[in-house]
């Protein structure tokens, strides 16, 4: 299998009097479009992206430089959120009312569809993960700032660095792999509360741990693990409550996920959508086409198309 596609950029491959209408232009491409104002001296950014999935992971190094968009930034089935690492240097973030100074380890979740503005304080080094927005679920509406000394944040950064050095030599599956444990370990870190204590959390870990172990049953129902767990159905859905989806809804996302890791291998572009779906629970390829357009807003054979 090859790696995840990779590509550079860096500034100094254009002329000095071109290079900040380019850095303008790569960064438009990377982290969308910004108005930019550089400070005095060199301009000076480098860019390394990775695609990944359906995001992408971009590691950054910049001089000083300011930026604000407006609110014409991207809404509705394109917003974007963007899961932001500084590794060196510090960087200013203002969105909404929320204002964040960012150090090496501290993080930020922002989104594409409300105007923002950044100030790089001090030479840069980041990374910063691309994502379409539903991948979120509706998770962190607003700006939400990850300092380095929270545990969580800690274990965040730690996947983000280790992805900034293995991505070139990912698979598509291992790729999707990684982005889904980093938007786990974004869960747990935006909503501390939620982490899985209790007797609540416990019987919501091992609903999980059977819903994987049997995702391939079309039989597979909240009803089904309520039995097996020894609980009654309304005991188990009050276990996801506080998850932001429901048992049903999590078993479709995860049968979701698992045909999307499919159809992204390259060895398994002789299976049809067919036998993939009947592989992951769908009774029929239409209602493994409909949701997965729904969810991911493609078609599972452009899809796979596009991985090609």
């Amino acid at each position: 299998m090859s790696g995840a596609a990779v590509q550079e950029w860096d500034a100094t491959s254009v002329p000095v009097a071109d290079r900040a209408d380019a850095v303008r232009h790569a960064l438009g491409r990377t982290h969308l479009p910004w108005q930019l104002q550089f400070g005095s001296g060199e301009v000076r950014c480098s860019l390394s992206t990775h695609q990944l999935a359906d995001g992408a992971l971009v590691e950054c190094r910049s001089g000083l430089v300011a930026g604000r968009r407006g609110p014409q930034g991207l809404t509705g089935e394109d917003e974007q959120v963007g899961l932001l690492l500084v590794l060196e240097g510090r960087e200013q973030v203002r969105q909404d009312d929320v204002v964040v100074d960012l150090g090496p380890g501290d993080a930020l979740l922002w989104r594409s569809g409300r105007p923002a503005s950044f100030r790089v304080r001090e030479p840069l080094h980041k990374v910063t993960l691309m994502l379409p927005a539903a991948r979120l679920g509706g998770l962190a509406p607003s700006p939400v700032a990850l300092p380095a000394g929270r545990a969580t944040t800690g274990l965040l950064a730690a996947h983000l660095r280790s992805l900034a050095g293995l991505a070139g030599g990912l698979s598509p599956i291992d790729a999707a792999f990684m982005v889904d444990v980093a938007l786990d370990l974004v869960r747990r870190t935006v909503r501390p509360d939620e982490a899985d204590d209790g007797a609540r959390g416990r019987l919501r870990r091992r609903a999980v741990e059977l819903v994987e172990a049997h995702l391939e049953d079309p039989l597979l129902s909240p009803r089904g693990i309520a039995d097996t767990l020894g609980v009654s159905a309304r005991w188990l859905h009050e276990a996801f409550a506080d998850s932001g989806e429901t048992v049903a809804s999590h078993i479709r996302r995860r049968r979701l996920e698992r045909v999307r890791r499919d159809l992204s291998d390259p060895g398994q572009q002789a299976t049809t959508v067919t036998t993939i779906a009947f592989r992951h629970g769908f009774t029929d390829a239409a209602t493994l086409s409909r949701q997965f357009r729904a969810t991911f807003g493609t078609t599972p054979t452009a899809f796979r198309r596009g991985h090609r």
